[in-house]
């Protein structure tokens, strides 16, 4: 599809006269359809567009292009949009990009679901929201799972999980929270010995922005874990302090195993996003895929770790 997409980002340059217009058009990014256009001036050999400050000016190689292509392409994409639009084949791949671990095990069920069905998936981890956006516009994954949420008309976006941000330990580590002021407090914050849930720490910057009175850049974790699991052990085994999604650790706060050591005003939430390129959905595995996925994970759940 490669050659297609280059194709297709010339004849809407060359038709609207502007790679950003072609980009908007086409739901991608500017940099793609010049990419696209540098593809297929690398393959011809001949420079299709001479760039200024105000518009593109096609060259005599883009003109003759033009006049072969443009007729022909027409069709093909019609019957290539007709053929996306009614197939009724399940087979075919799907890319998907996640913000982090946390966000790939939330799509086990889905993805047994996917594989009964005969539909092959390519799960990804990306480490920045900005990125997965990047991809998307670029046409280069299908789906995405982002920690934030863009305002963007390309783009749609569906809750997958939101749930609430405790602050927990053993009841040893509750005693060495000095609650006699808010200086003090703060101050023993600083002192506990935290456990974080990756390099990027998002439960406990997204906890300490909203409900405590520190940076997040002050704390200086003592473990870091790449596995959820891992880390709701460690802090049952009173290793040390935490910032966890409630649904991952309500049955251990129930047995009084773990202690919950801060009671916010207003708790701060964890939420994850589904997100892909608007008017996409053509083909019917894409359709499946986000109908499960939005089905099989719980906006809270325990089951899903």
């Amino acid at each position: 599809m490669n050659f297609y997409n280059n194709l297709e980002s010339f004849i809407f340059a060359y038709e609207l006269g502007s790679f950003s217009k072609a980009a908007k058009r086409l739901n991608i990014t500017q940099a793609a359809v010049s990419l696209h256009i540098k593809n297929l001036e690398t393959y011809l050999g001949e420079r299709l567009f001479e760039r200024n400050a105000k518009c593109i000016e096609p060259t005599q190689a883009a003109k003759k292009l033009f006049t072969l292509i443009s007729e022909p392409f027409d069709k093909i994409r019609g019957v290539m949009d007709n053929f996306s639009k009614y197939t009724n084949s399940m087979s075919g791949e799907i890319h998907i990009s996640c913000i982090n671990e946390f966000a790939e095990n939330l799509l086990i069920k889905t993805i047994g679901i996917c594989l009964e069905h005969g539909i092959k998936l390519k799960v990804n981890y990306i480490p920045k929201d900005s990125m997965i956006i990047n991809d998307l516009q670029d046409n280069t994954i299908d789906f995405g799972i982002t920690s934030v949420k863009y305002d963007n008309p390309n783009l749609e976006f569906i809750k997958l999980f939101d749930d609430e941000l405790v602050f927990v330990g053993t009841e040893r580590w509750d005693n060495y929270l000095d609650k006699t002021s808010e200086v003090a407090f703060n101050k023993s914050l600083k002192s506990m010995r935290w456990l974080v849930y990756e390099d990027a720490m998002p439960f406990i910057k997204r906890y300490t922005e909203l409900a405590l009175d520190i940076s997040p850049n002050s704390i200086e974790p003592s473990l870091t874990f790449v596995d959820v699991m891992g880390l709701i052990r460690s802090v049952r085994n009173g290793y040390g302090v935490a910032c966890l999604p409630r649904s991952y650790i309500s049955p251990y706060l129930e047995d009084k195993s773990i202690t919950q050591l801060h009671y916010p005003q207003t708790a701060p939430r964890y939420t994850l996003y589904l997100v892909y390129r608007a008017k996409s959905l053509l083909h019917k595995r894409m359709h499946f895929f986000k109908d499960v996925a939005t089905k099989t994970v719980p906006c809270t759940s325990f089951e899903n770790s």
